[in-house]
């Protein structure tokens, strides 16, 4: 069974952007979940992927805006913003790493396309895997993300790690999701 490197940076594969863009990593640590304020908590702390957990918590389907993509070795990465479809205001700042061997050549294609979220694209292709959340982060003081986000407090960002697996067990896909501060 494949398994995502123990020795990932915290804010992987986010900090592989910031490495190519000649950009300082903003500061994060690692959080229980316990730590996570009770809006986040709620969106984060499960088994399933973001996508559709946040389209049904908003009640809408998500808009992909891809920030930048990159090939490397045998992922694709994309930082990306999700967006309810009727909003535009971003609900998630993520960043994954997408290996791309383990899916068929036509989700492969539209992966590629940018057009759609990973999730979305796991079902549309009815592509069986399991999501387990390998940590819980938060992120204080990173105004490229708050910017992204259009976000002006300085409240920290929480987000998760969460890894995809295909049903033979290896890593589809490595996923760092960071939410916008709760609207009080």
């Amino acid at each position: 069974m494949s398994q995502p490197s123990t020795q990932r940076h915290l804010l992987y594969p986010l900090d592989i952007f910031y490495a190519l863009e000649d950009q300082p990593t903003p500061r994060a640590e690692e959080v229980s979940v316990d730590d996570l304020p009770q809006g986040a908590r709620a969106l984060l702390d499960h088994d399933r992927d973001m996508t559709g957990t946040l389209e049904q918590h908003y009640n809408a389907t998500l808009r992909l805006q891809v920030l930048n993509s990159h090939r490397r070795r045998t992922a694709f990465l994309r930082k990306v913003l999700l967006t309810p479809s009727e909003a535009n205001q971003p609900v998630e700042f993520g960043a994954i790493a997408i290996h791309l061997r383990y899916f068929d050549l036509e989700p492969q294609q539209v992966i590629l396309e940018c057009r759609k979220p990973l999730g979305a694209i796991l079902r549309e292709y009815e592509v069986e895997y399991s999501s387990k959340v390998s940590g819980f982060v938060r992120v204080d003081k990173a105004p490229d993300i708050r910017k992204s986000l259009r976000i002006k407090s300085d409240e920290p960002l929480f987000g998760r790690r969460n890894v995809l697996h295909n049903v033979s067990g290896e890593v589809m896909a490595e996923v760092l999701e960071l939410l916008p501060p709760d609207k009080k």
